[in-house]
């Protein structure tokens, strides 16, 4: 609004197209708006509570988080702009005179998301994820033949295509290595498998109560809601309704749950706030094996929320 709007106030207030515009805009997001009403607006706090753990603890961390955060959409973008600047000559016409409501249409969909970030990680000190900002960065190949003007050949065009295409073919290439190669549970998990498991473990502990909750870190109970042979599993995210509007919480306290974490710091957090309705955590290996035969061990901690 202040980078788009306030200065041109007066036209707009003059155009009708305008009102119909935004009425247009008012109509489609009203349900959204509504919906934001009824949950107390909790998807922001939900928002604000997904920043990841960081390893700075000092002061430093209110410089160091923005500044990597800066520094790797830089990195996302360097490859497409320097092809772009290496084969395309400078323009030596005269430069044509830029629409204003286009350039900050441009800088509103590019910079001002990354500029919110990096502020919201130097007010915070907390780490940020870099696919956060992918949405903006789609927006850079258009600011830099926006604002770069560059004289295009046909020829220099085609070889521009050529080396981003051989670049994306590189990542490519380098990412499916990566997918065959690592032992991370993102990539090689048997869900399946795990999630019966831990379905199983859950019967066998609570016979009396069927499983309609599967709780805890994001990862598991949202693996074990989409895999486990059970139906209508539903996934409560960090064992909070608070984060998880759309769930029934009274039905959530009455019915219980599966709960899965990561470390016992985290299972010790659930039991914090729900007490002796939490069972003491046991523990369950995980072992993930990539394409080569290398394993790796992942211990994980569980228990069941008792429910009323």
């Amino acid at each position: 609004l202040l980078v788009f709007i306030l200065p041109q106030i007066k036209q707009f207030i003059k155009n009708k197209k305008a009102y119909l515009a935004l009425l247009a805009c008012f109509i489609v997001v009203l349900p959204h708006l509504i919906w934001l009403v009824q949950n107390n607006f909790e998807v922001f706090e939900y928002i604000a509570s997904r920043n990841p753990s960081g390893k700075i603890k000092s002061a430093w961390r209110y410089i160091a988080y923005p500044l990597k955060f800066l520094a790797a959409q830089i990195l996302y973008i360097l490859p497409p702009v320097a092809v772009f600047c290496f084969f395309a000559r400078k323009e030596r016409k005269m430069k044509l005179e830029k629409a204003q409501n286009q350039s900050r249409f441009l800088l509103c969909l590019g910079v001002v998301p990354t500029l919110f970030w990096i502020i919201k990680a130097a007010f915070s000190g907390a780490p940020l994820k870099d696919m956060w900002n992918y949405p903006s960065l789609f927006a850079c190949g258009m600011i830099v033949f926006y604002f770069i003007p560059r004289d295009w050949t046909q020829k220099a065009a085609a070889r521009f295509v050529r080396v981003l295409f051989a670049l994306s073919m590189i990542f490519a290439c380098g990412y499916a290595v990566l997918c065959v190669a690592t032992t991370s549970p993102r990539f090689q998990s048997p869900c399946k498998n795990i999630a019966n498991h831990f379905v199983d473990l859950y019967k066998k502990e609570n016979t009396n109560r069927p499983l309609y909750y599967v709780a805890g870190n994001v990862w598991f109970s949202d693996m074990i809601s989409l895999y486990a042979d059970v139906e209508d599993i539903k996934p409560m995210i960090w064992v909070d309704p608070a984060f998880n509007p759309w769930f029934d919480e009274e039905d959530f306290n009455h019915a219980g749950a599966l709960v899965i974490a990561e470390s016992e710091k985290e299972y010790s957090k659930y039991a914090k706030k729900y007490g002796d309705k939490l069972t003491p955590p046991e523990r369950f290996k995980i072992t993930y094996k990539n394409l080569f035969g290398q394993e790796r061990n992942v211990p994980v901690l569980w228990g069941i929320y008792q429910g009323e």
